[in-house]
């Protein structure tokens, strides 16, 4: 086991954790609650589980590893936190903190023609800036924006979650690897030529003009892919509409983050993030009271998302749900390789095993 603090989860043993329900499901893992109850009052956890035998090749695990160690080493407030690790015969898992003030993506929905209004976006994307920059700050890219992936505390604190994409990179490195949801991907990563911090401002972009025009600026249909208009074509026409974007400020700061060139958004906001900070659009924001959680966008109805949360907890399906996933595992087979098996053994392991294995 690894641990990220010296606190009580630091000596945690799986058979202290009672495993509840499964609230979310990835490919290769799946998230519950898991309650210890030798606190008082019971501390919940949320647990993402991966199965061993879906871990498949070293890219895999060379992943896992990495984003173990990025969430250890990324401490900030706005970046989910990481307790331990732990496993068993069958099992990796992560203790993380459960979040119960809903996905932004949640909100999103319940927003009026779900559109975000403008006061509400503009402290979101503020508070979403901060773990940004701190990770650009440490040279790790995100490259998995989404509003699936951020989640907010009942208190409404806003919290990045899930680094499985997450890399180390220089300011002018590249990467070819495509990953993350397509309809954020940048010009250049859709052509192939490589993408580094650029195409992160791009998908903040993206963002914006999803939250606050209640559609994302660029997005595939049966209609439109049968026109020839399909996503990679207007991905690289970058030509978005803007129009239903309510605030002056915020389309014209996602018109510069949405230009086609990766060197103009770089020669725009020269130092990432922290450039973007400075736009009109945040001028009138108090950056101290954001980072502290105590502004936090005033439409959103984080006690509703929890109490939704909390019944879906309750709900007989979801149990039933994980016990059926329990005896999956129970019958998945071994995985392959004698070296893989070892570094599945015990998380601790896949540095030495991944040494000379090429990062994505």
């Amino acid at each position: 086991m690894a641990a990220t603090d010296e606190s009580s989860t630091a000596n945690l043993c799986l058979s202290e954790l009672t495993i509840g329900e499964n609230i979310g499901r990835g490919a290769s893992c799946t998230v519950c609650v898991a309650t210890l109850s030798s606190t008082e009052p019971h501390k919940r956890f949320a647990l993402k589980v991966i199965e061993k035998t879906k871990i498949v090749g070293q890219a895999q695990l060379t992943r896992l590893f990495r984003e173990k160690e990025l969430l250890s080493e990324l401490c900030h407030p706005s970046i989910v936190r990481l307790h331990c690790t732990l496993k068993d015969e069958r099992n990796l898992y992560f203790v993380l903190d459960l979040l119960t003030g809903g996905e932004l993506l949640w909100h999103m929905r319940r927003a009026p023609r779900q559109c975000v209004p403008p006061s509400a976006a503009r402290t979101c994307v503020g508070a979403l800036l901060l773990p940004l920059r701190h990770m650009q700050e440490k040279g790790v890219i995100y490259r998995d924006l989404k509003p699936t992936n951020i989640m907010f505390t009942l208190t409404g604190r806003l919290t990045l979650i899930d680094l499985g994409h997450a890399k180390r990179a220089g300011p002018d490195e590249r990467s070819t690897s495509l990953c993350g949801t397509p309809h954020f991907h940048a010009p250049e990563a859709v052509r192939g030529d490589g993408h580094g911090w650029p195409a992160q401002l791009w998908a903040l972009g993206v963002l914006i003009v999803e939250m606050m025009a209640g559609e994302a600026p660029f997005w595939e249909t049966s209609i439109s892919k049968s026109r020839g208009d399909d996503l990679k074509t207007q991905i690289l026409r970058a030509q978005p509409d803007l129009s239903h974007v309510p605030d002056e400020q915020a389309r014209a700061l996602a018109a510069t983050l949405l230009c086609a060139a990766p060197e103009a958004r770089q020669v725009t906001y020269p130092r990432g993030y922290t450039d973007v900070m400075l736009h009109p659009w945040f001028h009138a924001l108090d950056w101290e009271a954001v980072g502290d959680g105590r502004f936090v966008p005033d439409s959103f109805d984080f006690a509703a998302a929890h109490a939704e949360h909390l019944d879906e907890l309750e709900s007989s399906a979801a149990r039933a749900e994980w016990r059926a996933i329990r005896e999956a595992r129970a019958r998945a087979a071994a995985g392959n390789g004698k070296a893989f098996k070892e570094a599945l053994e015990d998380l601790d392991l896949v540095p030495a095993v991944i040494a000379h294995t090429e990062l994505y």
